[in-house]
């Protein structure tokens, strides 16, 4: 199993409904994306600080590694991702994955 994780830094400008909506069309991902097994968003709610910007996040659970790369190329995934990095401070600077082996 892969744990899938990005980060996000919205721009300033952004409403949190429309940051909301943007996040749940991930969610709406599982459904059509196969070998993806659990997602989960939100806010970071960190009190440490250390953040750098990153205010949201999604953390997705795959079978494994074919299926994360079969994500990345999906058609639903690069339509989201067309409508989410603009809405980043700084593009795709704006974003941090992270995968890890469960």
């Amino acid at each position: 199993m892969i744990r899938h994780c990005a980060f996000f830094r919205f721009q300033s400008d952004l409403s949190e409904e429309e940051i909301g909506s943007l996040l749940e069309g991930f969610v709406g991902l599982k459904d059509e994306v196969d070998g993806m097994v659990d997602v989960v968003v939100g806010p970071n709610l960190s009190a440490e600080g250390l953040s750098q910007g990153f205010d949201h996040g999604i953390v997705m659970d795959f079978t494994d590694t074919a299926a994360v790369e079969a994500y990345l190329v999906h058609p639903a995934h690069l339509a989201l991702a067309a409508r989410v990095v603009p809405k980043l401070d700084g593009g795709l600077d704006g974003a941090l994955p992270f995968d890890f082996e469960l």
